[in-house]
């Protein structure tokens, strides 16, 4: 295990390093992913496992007001 947190550490360390000279967005998100992995590694299983299903439910939240944001906003006509 200590190998993989080495191992995990070492990409968030990357990742920063190139997120801190770039402007893209993408590059920061994946400093913040590595970060979250490697902190992540720290917990037990269970811990995991909890963060993982309110991670999903965070996504299916965002997605489920999109689509009620869709439904209650009136279709643009062209023609």
């Amino acid at each position: 295990m200590k190998a993989y947190r080495s191992f995990l550490f070492d990409r968030w360390v990357e990742a920063k390093r190139h997120a801190q000279v770039s402007e893209d967005p993408a590059d920061h998100r994946a400093a913040v992913d590595a970060y979250t992995a490697f902190m992540r590694a720290h917990l037990s299983s269970e811990e995991r496992t909890r963060l993982d299903l309110e991670d999903e439910i965070a996504c299916l939240t965002v997605e489920n007001g999109r689509l009620q944001a869709r439904l209650h906003t009136p279709e643009e006509h062209h023609g």
